[in-house]
């Protein structure tokens, strides 16, 4: 699953990269916003279907993420800060990405 959230991220990364390098049809941004939705989806469910351990005992007790886990959780979260990005594009409240 770590596998899949590091794809998802690259594709997350490479779908900002595209969309922001130039103006597109009205199309082709809902043909991006397509595409973040899913990687998004693949991302939560590489999440959700980990099984690995998910934390540990850290230094004074603290309970830290292991690092695969890590791995998934940014890549949840630079997914879903990329989404947002779009959606507010697309509904105005930015004017460029």
């Amino acid at each position: 699953m770590i596998f899949v959230a590091i794809l998802t991220g690259i594709g997350g990364l490479l779908n900002y990269a595209w969309r922001a390098s130039g103006h597109l049809t009205s199309t082709l941004e809902i043909v991006h916003m397509s595409a973040q939705v899913i990687l998004m989806a693949l991302t939560v469910f590489a999440a959700v279907r980990y099984r690995g351990r998910r934390q540990k005992m850290g230094h004074e007790g603290y309970k830290v993420f292991t690092l695969p886990f890590a791995v998934i959780y940014l890549s949840i979260l630079g997914n879903a800060a990329i989404l947002v990005a779009f959606i507010l594009h697309l509904t105005g409240v930015i004017q460029s990405i």
